[in-house]
């Protein structure tokens, strides 16, 4: 695998964190893994596999090929996600 992955992929998990509030701490959280790792996947510095890649893709209730495509990520309907859901950081649940 080439390293032409890490601008896409570790950018727009990046943007995706940023627009939705987060901080790296709890986005590592609700993926059951350390804050450090999380930002060594955001970074480039760690290679991703499929499994964290869904992960994500979950968490952030996206289709995972918008994470391997060149699709932009959706823009964020804040008062369709306020009806509809309870935001991640106050329900606490884990990504599966």
């Amino acid at each position: 695998m080439n390293n032409n992955w890490k601008p896409s992929i570790c950018q727009k998990i990046k943007d995706l964190r940023k627009k939705h509030g987060y901080s790296q701490e709890e986005v590592a959280s609700l993926l059951n893994i350390g804050q450090n790792t999380y930002s060594q996947l955001e970074s480039g510095k760690t290679k991703i596999d499929i499994e964290r890649l869904h992960q994500i893709a979950v968490l952030y209730k996206i289709p995972l090929h918008m994470l391997l495509g060149e699709l932009p990520p959706p823009p964020i309907n804040k008062e369709l996600y306020k009806k509809n859901l309870f935001p991640l950081n106050q329900r606490r649940q884990r990504v599966p």
